[in-house]
């Protein structure tokens, strides 16, 4: 359950719904590492076979490996190094190959931190954060290229067990995705030059840092109601979604689940 909450300091969530492989192993005592693979969906031409000719226009993948140890019996630490390899896309933004606002391809690669507190048997606080390096791009059509961008991201968990009964579990988290904050794009601008009338073409750099900053705030209690049914209840507000200012959502929900 904590790996699960402690997942904003890789940049898998740019590469899912395709492929994935994970493998963990024990490395010490109190110590232990993992890899990860995962990629975006690749589509294939009718008649070829799997693993034939790929229709997708852009394909990503990210290699991510991790090492976490406990430090004290109520502390552990985590690092992890992330790789995002995109095809036709930059930080999740996919174009065509030969578009004008074409970027090529583009590799990011992030370091992450994470620490978890236990304060007990049943309480637990996680933090996370990391940051990533996009290699600065070149653009052919009216993109001419970006410089070196740096993203962070970050976000807290709070985690407690056996509220209510022997078995229920909360979790409220408060996170901020991956964000550009710093990099700028150049953008070719024409102008036409008032004595000779010859066309000229310059380019303007443009800042990529974005107006908002998303905040995402969940919260999920489950708890089993006999010995094959359970009932969970979820929250989620985020705030400048996709970090544009103002853009807010909120949703809720119940899932109910039955074994037999």
């Amino acid at each position: 359950h904590m790996a699960a909450e402690m997942g904003i300091s890789n940049l898998s969530d740019l590469a899912m719904g395709g492929y994935h492989m994970a493998y963990g192993a024990k490395v010490g005592q109190d110590s232990r590492m993992a890899i990860s693979f995962a990629q975006t969906p690749i589509g294939f031409y009718a008649g070829n076979p799997a693993f034939g000719a790929a229709s997708g226009n852009s394909p990503t993948a990210n290699y991510t490996m991790g090492f976490s140890s406990k430090l004290r019996d109520d502390l552990t630490a985590g690092v992890s190094f992330s790789m995002l390899d995109e095809t036709s896309g930059l930080l999740g933004s996919s174009y065509s190959s030969n578009s004008a606002m074409g970027l090529g391809g583009n590799r990011t690669g992030q370091f992450g931190v994470s620490l978890a507190y236990a304060f007990d048997d049943h309480n637990s606080l996680l933090f996370e954060a990391g940051e990533a390096v996009t290699k600065a791009a070149e653009g052919t059509g009216l993109l001419a290229g970006t410089t070196t961008l740096r993203s962070r991201s970050y976000g807290v968990t709070y985690m407690a067990r056996q509220l209510v009964n022997a078995e229920d579990r909360l979790a409220v988290s408060l996170k901020q995705p991956l964000r550009v904050a710093s990099g700028q794009v150049g953008v070719v601008t024409p102008s036409i030059d008032a004595d000779t009338g010859v066309a000229r073409y310059g380019v303007e750099m443009v800042s990529l840092v974005p107006s908002g900053r998303e905040l995402d705030f969940k919260m999920n209690y489950s708890t089993p109601i006999n010995k094959v049914q359970s009932l969970s209840f979820q929250l989620g507000a985020r705030k400048d979604v996709f970090n544009i200012s103002g853009n807010n959502d909120f949703a809720a929900g119940a899932t109910w689940t039955a074994a037999f």
